[in-house]
């Protein structure tokens, strides 16, 4: 239980530090409903509002973590979302780097650095 208690207190965190104010700091510090579930919603919100290709690749990154069978390696969740749909090559050029993937996640994943796989940072997401 202390670990989720972690988790949700550093999620909190990045959602406050996000705010350009004191004033709009507080707001969202003081308000209702700062659950594990509200602040995942919270920080899939604030994914799904980055600026550029980050939405998408962030979206993509937790959906085949999520439903992938078995742990994926880093390499194996790169060149997977390197592969372009409808293309006949494989552009190298084209894979992105991991911290990347983890950067437009906002925390959500995570690698296990001495297995080089990518996980969801807890079960209950």
């Amino acid at each position: 239980m202390s670990v989720t208690r972690f988790l949700l207190a550093a999620l909190q965190i990045d959602t406050i530090r996000e705010e350009t104010s004191i004033h709009w700091r507080r707001q969202k510090l003081h308000q209702e409903g700062n659950g594990l579930h509200d602040v995942y919603a919270t920080t899939l919100d604030r994914i799904s509002c980055r600026c550029g290709d980050k939405p998408r690749l962030g979206m993509e990154v937790l959906l085949r973590v999520s439903l992938a069978q078995r742990p994926l390696s880093v390499s194996e969740l790169c060149d997977a979302l390197g592969v372009e749909i409808g293309s006949p090559d494989f552009n190298t050029e084209n894979i992105p780097p991991i911290q990347t993937l983890l950067e437009s996640c906002l925390g959500l994943v995570t690698v296990d650095k001495e297995m080089s796989r990518v996980h969801l940072i807890h079960s209950t997401l």
